[in-house]
């Protein structure tokens, strides 16, 4: 049996782990990196967990990216998210592309302006198949994106949560600073 050669960015991904990074000096956010070596299984075929979460001048945490918390298993109760834990996790840049894809913010600008009151409503205004609004729209509750309220009867009203979403994402890596009380 031959071992891969190991890829030497994922010692540059742990030499991460403990950093803290000012992002807006100005406001006060800050980024923080935690990995650490696991296991290697089908989950985490690198045997790394990563969190990265974006903290606000209070210290709380406002949104994170990681490798072990699936979006869905909060929901199920397997996971209980703490009180300072961000409000949505996205588990990749990629899944927070695709549920904020362009078709998606037009979708949420739809519902945010003209406030239907049914799904059904929705799919006349969007020419969506309510199937397709469903699941879109239940994938964006498990994001805390939306809300699906009850309506009148038995039918489910779909309501926005959030005006704006933001996400600073470093596409170069500038010399490294350390933070008071980072890692040397």
């Amino acid at each position: 049996m031959t071992q891969e050669a190991r890829d030497p960015s994922l010692d540059a991904l742990l030499d991460l782990d403990g950093e803290v990074l000012v992002v807006d000096p100005a406001g006060g956010h800050w980024v923080k990196f935690v990995v650490t070596k696991v296991p290697v299984s089908p989950e985490k075929p690198h045997g790394l967990d990563y969190a990265l979460t974006l903290h606000g001048p209070d210290g709380a945490r406002l949104a994170g990216f990681d490798n072990a918390h699936p979006v869905g298993d909060r929901k199920r109760g397997e996971e209980r998210p703490g009180p300072n834990d961000p409000k949505v996790w996205f588990t990749s840049t990629e899944s927070f592309a695709r549920i904020l894809s362009a078709g998606n913010r037009e979708l949420l600008r739809t519902i945010a302006e003209q406030a239907p009151a049914s799904l059904d409503e929705l799919a006349q205004m969007t020419g969506r198949a309510k199937s397709n609004l469903s699941r879109t729209l239940k994938k964006m509750a498990d994001y805390g994106l939306v809300e699906i309220e009850p309506g009148e009867g038995r039918r489910l009203k779909p309501k926005v949560a959030y005006e704006r979403v933001s996400l600073d994402l470093q596409l170069i890596e500038p010399k490294r600073r350390k933070a008071a009380g980072g890692r040397s």
